[in-house]
């Protein structure tokens, strides 16, 4: 099997992820940076209003509160397009998805800049990367390309890795095995339904 950085074109897991004595800062600074960028927007501002800029543990964590399904779908119908959770400007704007998530029940909306979109690759890209997909990986992604998030995101996390990647999701099951045959994938990527 491929090492990480051979299957990734080079694309590492940061080493706090492998030392547990450094995975929780690690932890901690991301959240703070989450935090952070929440704030600029209404919705979590709101919401953390009272709760601290910063946590210096992970503890400090649980006295957040959580944000379900429910409320992001009532955030997106209160405040369309995209609610008040979006910190994008309309100029910054790069990717719109949209996504049922697991349950298939409301749609919710995302709108990204480029940031957004380059955490979300590299997120995707490190996920595929683990099982060993990378240059020379030949991939039948069969989500569509479309404004649902996964079809995308999956998409390009695959090509920054290198792999040659076969965009399928739009065509009838036929096809998608003569593309599966022809092109000799050695991955598939498809949900149960």
């Amino acid at each position: 099997m491929k090492s990480m950085a051979a299957a990734s074109g080079g694309l590492e897991c940061p080493s706090e992820l492998h030392e547990p004595d450094r995975l929780a800062a690690y932890q901690v600074d991301r959240f703070n940076r989450v935090l952070e960028r929440a704030r600029l927007g209404n919705f979590y501002r709101t919401r953390l209003a009272g709760l601290p800029d910063r946590v210096r543990t992970l503890d400090e964590v649980r006295a957040f509160p959580v944000t379900r399904k429910l409320d992001v779908l009532a955030d997106s119908e209160a405040n369309p397009p995209f609610g008040s959770r979006a910190v994008v400007e309309r100029d910054r704007l790069r990717q719109v998805v949209t996504t049922s998530g697991t349950t298939g029940v409301g749609q919710e909306v995302y709108a990204l800049d480029a940031d957004d979109e380059a955490a979300t690759y590299v997120m995707e890209a490190r996920g595929f990367g683990w099982p060993g997909i990378g240059t020379g990986s030949v991939v039948l992604n069969t989500l569509p390309m479309t404004t649902t998030a996964a079809g995308q995101w999956y998409y390009h996390g695959l090509r920054m890795l290198g792999a040659t990647v076969l965009p399928v999701g739009t065509f009838p099951s036929e096809r998608k095995v003569e593309y599966l045959v022809r092109f000799q994938a050695d991955t598939i990527v498809g949900t149960p339904s």
